[in-house]
């Protein structure tokens, strides 16, 4: 079964308020205030959340919201974005013990009623009790999760919420996670890299990532990629979850073109792939007749050219991305070797347009 999928958001306007704070420059994050008052102040960094289509301070927004990285200790060890982002408040994951075949719920809506982006491009995938969630957590920044309905900014799909999964960029490694890029200064590291080794004892599983990055003038360039191969998980009673076990491989490169202080080309590609032998609904135990144990051979396709510009006081911000993605599927039962394919293609362009005017904000989309 193929399916050839355009996607595009519906025109519309969302007029919000915007905050404003002023913030010394000479008070470094996290610093103590030399105030003389009896009670230190200090101040947070500020956790910026671009699901909105509006990057907006998170204690400005209006709605509920929640953004968490997997550079966070507690994060670490996740295996999917669901393991990731399971334990905010009013959101659960479901699909069973399988990471790869967990999906997200928001307020007890799931499903097509909940919109997956990466990077701002949305993923529709939903197809029985296949995965629908496919970038490996070793490839992500942040995931932002945005709570209630947020149509009038995506189109449909997003009555439930929005689950916005950032990957890393090269200025992530040259200036730090959570620092501005240098990239106009041309200060900061022209090289950094990262690297990662850790092995589960429980199902012998063995994770590996790394990732490299450079800036050479105006050009910044990333290549990152991952690797995970683990056996079937142990249970708490001490017996072994039949078709846990899997291998993943992946890869990320993105390049960067700062043009002039206003305009930014950015181009990327993505690829991952899964094989191992699972359920064909990993959510249910294996009992030969309505659940089969199948071959899987899943690899996931995506890449997106980004043009954004901006004025020079930035009370005008374009931003369009041209993308196309590309999902297959096959299984095959081991019991009589029957087979499935399920493919989807899909090729968008979202244009955002924010204007700033005073205390209040446009945003123009199509």
């Amino acid at each position: 079964m193929k399916k050839l999928s355009v996607a595009y958001a519906p025109f519309g306007i969302l007029l919000t308020s915007l905050a404003y704070a002023e913030v010394s420059e000479d008070q470094p994050p996290f610093a103590l205030s030399n105030a003389t008052s009896e009670a230190a102040e200090f101040a947070l960094p500020t956790v910026e959340v671009s699901a909105t289509k509006i990057e907006t301070d998170q204690q400005s927004l209006s709605r509920s919201s929640a953004v968490v990285s997997p550079s966070e200790p507690q994060h670490r060890a996740a295996g999917s974005t669901a393991e990731l982002v399971k334990h905010t408040s009013n959101v659960s994951s479901s699909g069973g013990p399988r990471s790869s075949h967990q999906f997200l719920s928001i307020r007890g809506l799931s499903g097509a009623k909940v919109l997956q982006t990466v990077d701002g491009v949305p993923v529709r995938f939903q197809s029985g009790h296949r995965a629908s969630y496919f970038l490996d957590p070793s490839l992500i920044k942040d995931v932002q999760v945005l709570k209630g309905p947020a149509s009038s900014i995506w189109g449909s799909g997003a009555i439930g919420g929005v689950v916005a999964q950032q990957t890393i960029d090269a200025s992530d490694l040259l200036t730090g996670y959570g620092q501005a890029s240098d990239s106009d200064s041309g200060t900061g590291k022209n090289t950094a890299g990262y690297g990662s080794l850790s092995n589960n004892s429980n199902n012998d599983g063995t994770n590996f990532s790394a990732g490299i990055a450079a800036r050479s003038g105006q050009f910044d360039w990333l290549l990152a990629g991952y690797s995970r191969d683990q056996d079937d998980i142990e249970l708490g009673n001490g017996e072994t979850l039949e078709g846990s076990g899997e291998e993943s491989l992946g890869f990320l490169v993105k390049q960067d073109w700062f043009i002039d202080a206003q305009q930014t080309l950015g181009l990327s590609y993505r690829n991952e792939k899964t094989e191992g032998h699972i359920p064909n609904n990993a959510s249910a135990p294996i009992n030969g007749t309505s659940v089969f144990l199948v071959d899987l051979d899943q690899t996931t396709q995506s890449a997106v050219v980004d043009y954004s510009w901006a004025s020079l006081e930035e009370q005008n911000v374009l931003d369009t991305k041209l993308y196309w993605d590309d999902i297959s599927i096959e299984e095959q039962r081991l019991s009589d070797g029957r087979q499935d394919q399920t493919e989807q293609n899909g090729v968008g362009l979202d244009v955002s347009h924010v204007m700033t005017q005073g205390q209040l904000q446009w945003l123009l989309g199509s």
